[in-house]
């Protein structure tokens, strides 16, 4: 860009008329315009610093003086300040026009004396610059009109939620790759439209906060500032403070606190990003913040209306002298449950392919998810009433082969329509995948480690109630890697590692359900010091004899802890064995594999559905019961003599080398009208919990069936044997038992 006369002012010229309309719209009281107005100011003190008259430079300090009295202020517009920019920007035009015809440019008016060197100036006092500037804002509140807006309100928090998800992961990218015009623009995007919302339905100061990093955003879009860490903590903060309003309007919509004003502290985030546009950063950031992933994250799905879990999250780390890369091996827009609406918000890390894929897909349109299960409770209801009718001994009996030919259709039909409805449930991984990018950023930033997060088969799809349940069991897990398993960087270079390590997120389809492994290349587990960790804590008989895989397990008893010191990440004794029981809770396991200086792997087995489950259904005497087959490693008919006795052990068997201990499931349960009274009368099925095994003794295998899994109700809520019950084809239930139990009675 040329820097002549002619040029120069030409550019004040166009920024001038800019400044005009901008300034036409300014009224007292309000701060409409001023983030504009500043970015003006900005662009003609750039200009004053090449070859620009005195005179004019001297304006642009005033006018910048009288600015900055607003900032320090009441960062409103006082009438006062409305009639000296309006003064200015006349003697502005007048002067540039003489400048451009080589004419005298007129003096300023009395008054316009400048006390103070140009802000433009190096040297110049930021108007921020220590505690003395810093100005008591009483924070806005926002009242919520749920009695008219309910709806809308509704629409705008799912939306929201969305948006600041997508958001914080193109600024975790951003911040890896700065120049990413596509995803600047597209965060700049989301925050307009949310400031929009925002406006809409009267939410001031969330409209406030949006336009205010919305201006951020355009300055970067104008490279008027760089995308920098500092400049990246400031959004970051500031999309912190949204996900509160948003988490406090869901309370609110789930009757938690109705009608009561919100308020969530944003002043001093308003003024780091004025600071920021004024180019005033501060030369380091903040110190970071306690991480502390207990506390429930706002912006998950369906916030319980519980008074200990309405404290929000603390702000973010500054990743200053630490190292941060996200790398996913395959990056989308997160998903929620809808079938294809067009996002209020957009999504920043989208590519251009995805984009026109969008372009090109129909309408989506959103789906209440309790009208989704109870559609989908009526399809395995329609199965159980299609396999009855067909199995029915009085249709069996008919010998009509069009009869036979449209059960077959039938059959066929709802066979179909069970995949599709279920297929509905299905959810991608990676809206819980993407969140681990900050959980990462932040705790490698507080513990001054370098760490890198690899996301892999992030559209692995999973049932979305699994999905929503499994964020908590990865922060604990992913908090454990960075803290607990990577080395400092001083600690790998000595062991001649790299300083900058890995925390690798994976999800694939194995096994009959989904694999979720946890990698890390830092220390790996002690297998010495962990069980000697646990007799000291009484968890283990200093006797006892265990295996590897057995020691390591031990971390996920209650109150287990290897850390030497408290802090706010470790320490405790809590979080792993929370991590199991959540895990089990959703019919899934954990296992174990480390090797000692080379890293640890965590994998988790979770079963794809949480409505529908895949059993082995065995016969005992008259009764049935259900074998999940994920547990089942394998079943035989024994033959005379496999089956021994050990003193204290009971019955066991030989399975591949190993004794494997025998349950007599019929006797166990009380079951009449047992058939197999000898072992090889019988059926063993060896089932797996871990890297414990059991054989389970039955009369008959009837087959492998896929069944709508059915709750016990509260009568048998504190039992653990069985894990639910089923509506078997003939109308009779089948019993769902759970192996974990079985396993280790």
């Amino acid at each position: 860009m040329s820097n002549s006369p002619s040029s120069i002012s030409a550019q004040a010229l166009a920024i001038h008329s800019r400044f005009g309309i901008e300034l036409a719209f300014v009224v007292p009281n309000e701060d409409t315009g001023l983030l504009p107005i500043n970015s003006f100011f900005m662009e003609l003190e750039d200009l004053a610093n090449t070859d620009m008259p005195e005179l004019l430079v001297k304006s642009i300090s005033k006018g910048r003086e009288w600015l900055n009295e607003t900032f320090e202020g009441t960062m409103t517009f006082s009438e006062k300040t409305i009639t000296h920019l309006n003064e200015w920007h006349g003697w502005f035009g007048e002067a540039l026009s003489a400048w451009e015809t080589s004419k005298n440019l007129p003096p300023h008016p009395a008054g316009w004396e400048s006390t103070g060197s140009t802000p433009f100036d190096s040297t110049a006092e930021s108007p921020t610059a220590g505690a003395h500037n810093e100005v008591s804002v009483e924070e806005k509140a926002i009242e919520l009109n749920l009695k008219e807006d309910a709806e809308l309100l509704h629409e705008f928090h799912s939306e929201s939620i969305d948006a600041l998800q997508s958001i914080e992961q193109g600024l975790l990218v951003l911040e890896e790759n700065p120049s990413d015009s596509g995803t600047i623009n597209s965060i700049f995007r989301a925050f307009h439209t949310f400031k929009g919302a925002a406006g809409f339905l009267r939410l001031i100061a969330l409209q406030d906060l949006a336009h205010d990093l919305e201006s951020l955003l355009d300055a970067a879009r104008q490279s008027k500032i760089k995308i920098t860490t500092p400049i990246v903590d400031i959004i970051l903060a500031g999309s912190d403070a949204l996900k509160k309003y948003t988490f406090q309007i869901g309370l609110q919509l789930k009757g938690t606190n109705a009608g009561a004003p919100i308020v969530v502290p944003t002043s001093h985030i308003i003024q780091r990003v004025r600071a920021a546009l004024r180019g005033d950063l501060p030369p380091t950031a903040p110190p970071p913040p306690q991480v502390d992933p207990a506390v429930p994250d706002p912006l998950a799905e369906d916030p319980a209306p519980d008074p200990t879990t309405s404290e929000e999250p603390k702000p973010h780390a500054s990743p200053s002298e630490t190292a941060l890369k996200v790398i996913p091996q395959k990056r989308g827009p997160l998903n929620t449950i809808e079938v294809n609406v067009t996002h209020l918000m957009p999504t920043p890390t989208a590519s251009k392919e995805q984009s026109a894929v969008k372009e090109q897909s129909s309408g989506f349109v959103k789906l209440d998810t309790a009208k989704l299960d109870a559609l989908i409770d009526l399809v395995g209801e329609l199965v159980i009433a299609q396999s009855m009718v067909v199995q029915d001994p009085s249709i069996q009996n008919l010998e009509s082969r069009n009869l036979a030919r449209s059960l077959r259709q039938l059959s066929r039909t709802t066979s179909e329509l069970q995949r599709n409805a279920m297929s509905l449930r299905m959810v991608p991984v990676r809206s819980a995948f993407q969140k681990m990018g900050r959980l990462v950023r932040d705790i490698s930033a507080q513990q001054k480690k370098q760490v890198q997060l690899v996301l892999d088969g992030e559209e692995t799809e999973l049932d979305r109630n699994i999905v929503e349940k499994l964020s908590d069991p990865l922060v604990h897990m992913i908090r454990n890697a960075v803290d607990h398993g990577l080395e400092s960087p001083e600690e790998r270079v000595a062991n001649g590692k790299s300083p900058l390590g890995t925390v690798r997120l994976s999800a694939s389809h194995q096994r009959g359900g989904i694999l979720i492994r946890i990698q890390d290349d830092g220390k790996g587990l002690n297998a010495k010091k962990i069980l000697a960790k646990g007799i000291e804590r009484g968890l283990v008989s200093p006797t006892a004899e265990l295996t590897e895989s057995e020691i390591y397990n031990i971390v996920f008893m209650p109150g287990f802890s290897t850390a030497e010191t408290i802090t706010d990440l470790s320490g405790r004794g809590v979080g792993m064995d929370v991590v199991k029981r959540n895990i089990e809770s959703l019919r899934g396991k954990v296992e174990i594999q480390s090797v000692l200086g080379k890293g640890s792997t965590f994998t988790i087995l979770l079963p794809l559905t949480l409505a529908i489950i895949d059993g082995l259904m065995v016969g005992i005497g008259n009764d049935r019961y259900i074998i999940p087959t994920i547990s089942v490693r394998e079943s035989f008919r024994p033959k005379v003599g496999m089956v021994t006795s050990i003193h204290e052990r009971g019955a066991v068997v030989s399975v591949r080398g190993r004794q494997t201990p025998v349950l007599r499931l019929g006797e166990f349960l009380g079951t009449e009208g047992i058939k197999a009274k000898n072992y090889e009368d019988g059926i063993i099925i060896v089932v797996e919990s871990g890297d414990d095994m059991r054989g389970i003794l039955v009369d008959e295998l009837i087959g492998k069936q896929e069944v709508v899994i059915k709750s016990m109700g509260e009568t048998f809520k504190d039992q653990h044997l069985l894990a639910g019950a089923a509506v078997l084809g003939d109308g009779s239930v089948g019993l769902i038992l759970d192996v974990d139990t079985l396993v280790n009675l």
